[in-house]
């Protein structure tokens, strides 16, 4: 048997809570004591170091580790809406051709509720400027069941992460900066949101087939369309600073972009409202217009693929010591307004 033991954290006087879970299972005891059923579990952060040849895990307290996690919250309260699930069930009938509306929403729900408990691997490497997030199907992962959400891995852009939080380090002092790290969150939180499909269709053909991996991100398009209104990326004027994260808009089938609503966005991320599709502004530009104003590509959903190798996190999986936390609902929340790192987490170390 492994021992997990719970803590809340950061009192390192706290008494400590004894939980068993199978051999080689990261996953979550399904009867455990949870933080918060809207927080989430089980999220674990590992960022690129070259140096060490391996990727750090965050701690909780880091910038790092709470501006991704109220990304991912948001992400994932975007594919939670009616809308949202609508399109992953829709998603689900062009790859399940047998599978009939029931029990596409039935998957549905039971796949936002396991990787909200068990959120996959999250890592922060050097890719592409143009990919924000990337999602990988961790093969050499033998431990786990076959069904658990840390089969797989999220792997975010290390330039985009690092300029996010640089941004909210400055948000509290500078109008600007505050703007750039919202657009970040929500820039992060629908790269999210698509990936999440990727992985909803890769988790639902395990049932079905041993040898299926990941699908290639960009095939989404048919989920982004209902989701999102059409493609989205996000672009920027030439020579900005490349800590800019663009302004989104959306490319409808024509090619024509509509640059997404800037206030929406506010709400998005401050107030959790959603209405989809994307809400836009009057403002579009046609190729040739884009073009006009040379104006830079700084990402966009499904542009590539993650880093060739998962050497680096492999190497942090490797350790008998594995460090997770459980955040709340509420502290994800405080986040995007407080502009700066969590207060509390509950830390969950695996003992294998």
């Amino acid at each position: 048997m492994s021992l997990r033991w719970r803590r809340s954290s950061p009192q390192p006087d706290e008494s400590l809570q004894l939980v068993r879970l199978p051999k080689h299972d990261y996953a979550p005891q399904q009867n455990a004591v949870r933080v918060d059923p809207r927080g989430i579990g089980a999220l674990s952060i590992h960022l690129e170091n070259l140096e060490l040849t391996r990727s750090i895990a965050q701690e909780a307290s880091s910038l790092t580790y709470s501006t991704l996690a109220a990304a991912i919250d948001i992400g994932l309260s975007m594919l939670e809406t009616q809308h949202g699930r609508r399109s992953l069930r829709q998603e689900l009938g062009r790859q399940w051709k047998g599978a009939g509306p029931r029990s596409n929403k039935a998957y549905v729900d039971h796949f936002l509720r396991r990787i909200r408990h068990d959120f996959p691997w999250v890592v922060v490497e050097r890719m592409s400027p143009n990919v924000i997030v990337a999602a990988r199907r961790l093969d050499r992962l033998t431990k786990g069941s076959e069904d658990s959400p840390k089969r797989f891995g999220l792997y975010f852009n290390y330039y985009g992460v690092t300029a996010m939080v640089h941004s909210c380090g400055q948000a509290p002092t500078s109008r600007t900066m505050r703007q750039r790290f919202h657009t970040y969150l929500f820039k992060f939180a629908c790269a999210i949101a698509h990936e999440v499909c990727t992985l909803l269709v890769s988790h639902s053909h395990n049932h079905l087939s041993k040898a299926v991996v990941v699908s290639a991100s960009h095939t989404r398009t048919g989920f982004d369309n209902m989701l999102f209104g059409g493609h989205l990326k996000f672009y920027a004027n030439e020579g900005v600073d490349g800590n800019h994260p663009g302004v989104p808009h959306v490319l409808d089938e024509r090619g024509v972009s509509h640059q997404v609503d800037p206030d929406y966005v506010r709400s998005v991320v401050l107030e959790r409202e959603y209405t989809f599709p994307l809400q836009v502004t009057g403002r579009s530009y046609t190729a040739h217009d884009r073009a006009t104003l040379r104006l830079q590509n700084m990402g966009a959903l499904g542009a590539g693929y993650p880093p060739p190798s998962d050497e680096l996190l492999m190497e942090a999986l490797s350790e008998r010591h594995l460090r997770v936390y459980d955040v709340s609902e509420s502290d994800l929340r405080r986040i995007p307004h407080r502009l700066g790192p969590l207060k509390k987490a509950v830390t969950v170390v695996y003992v294998r």
